[in-house]
């Protein structure tokens, strides 16, 4: 096959060019696949994932409205897990009402009471009864550097398909009638599960 581009029309080029080019191998679509793979971490490491801070969101709403979770970044920095659990706790506690242990009558010595208390209001929380008025409070107080911090069954997390102990202690809280409710959503995503009358 000539060579001169000269003296050949562009057909004769075409079936020269064609003739005398070696066969093109595709390589395997997995080796690109990791190529691109590797490319795209390496950006990410190097550039970062460019959300500006304030599409952060700390509302319990944040899996609604798209934003990206608190868990992910916050101001540039990952959130631990344990303060995602104490933020939570903590506004549960705020709102708890412990209408099985606040009552008349003395009800420190009922089955699961101060355990429903603490449920109530956090593992600091005590019964308190009042002889004059002859009723008992469950009372807030600061919680304990260690030691457990959900009762009554309750958990952050996926719950175990079976928990026979936690519905259990659930309906010893709570009444024959409480439940032990899952929520996926809660606590930033981690799953929280409550126990419910």
């Amino acid at each position: 096959c000539k060579r001169s581009w000269l003296k050949h029309t562009l057909g004769s080029r075409l079936r020269c060019w064609r003739s005398s080019s070696p066969p093109i191998r595709a390589r395997p679509a997995g080796r690109a696949m990791l190529r691109i793979t590797l490319a795209l971490a390496f950006a990410t490491l190097a550039f970062g994932t460019g959300i500006p801070d304030d599409e952060v969101c700390d509302a319990p709403d944040c899996a609604d409205n798209g934003a990206m979770s608190m868990l992910q970044r916050r101001g540039g920095k990952v959130d631990t897990v344990e303060a995602a659990k104490t933020r939570f706790l903590e506004q549960l506690w705020a709102q708890g009402s412990c209408d099985e242990s606040d009552g008349p009558g003395d009800r420190r010595p009922r089955s699961c009471g101060m355990e429903n208390c603490k449920r109530c209001k956090g593992p600091g929380a005590t019964l308190t009864y009042d002889a004059d008025r002859d009723y008992t409070t469950c009372m807030y107080n600061s919680p304990p550097r260690t030691g457990p911090v959900t009762f009554c069954g309750e958990r952050f997390g996926n719950p175990p398909p079976l928990d026979p102990m936690g519905a259990y202690k659930c309906r010893c809280c709570r009444g024959r009638s409480a439940t032990l409710v899952h929520d996926s959503s809660a606590a930033d995503g981690l799953g929280y599960t409550s126990c419910v009358a």
